[in-house]
């Protein structure tokens, strides 16, 4: 009996941890979240660059249940300066029913 209840919640745990790597599309809202999070923190820093916002909705993107009512998104960030354009990686998580970041966003 004692390891049947040891599968039993090894099994659970295991699912669990599958089901937090699977990524999915973002929504245009996730899109959103992500956009508009890496622009607040480029204006907080007084950045020579901005975020490319027409771009950046209509890039891929994927989204990811961290744990639950967390999920993060990533995705390639278009940038303007003036004197260059580029993308980086970027990612941040939210909480699901309030949209409120858990975290800023971290670009690399």
């Amino acid at each position: 009996m004692k390891n049947i209840m040891i599968v039993s919640m090894t099994a659970l745990l295991s699912l669990s941890a599958f089901s937090q790597s699977n990524s999915s599309p973002s929504s245009k809202v996730e899109k959103s979240i992500l956009c508009t999070s890496v622009e607040k923190q480029l204006i907080e820093q007084s950045s020579d660059f901005a975020v490319d916002m027409a771009k950046c909705l209509k890039t891929k993107m994927s989204s990811r249940l961290v744990t639950e009512g967390i999920i993060e998104i990533k995705g390639k960030v278009p940038f303007n300066s003036p004197s260059r354009k580029f993308t980086s990686n970027c990612s941040v998580s939210y909480y699901a029913l309030t949209h409120e970041l858990v975290a800023e966003a971290s670009c690399n």
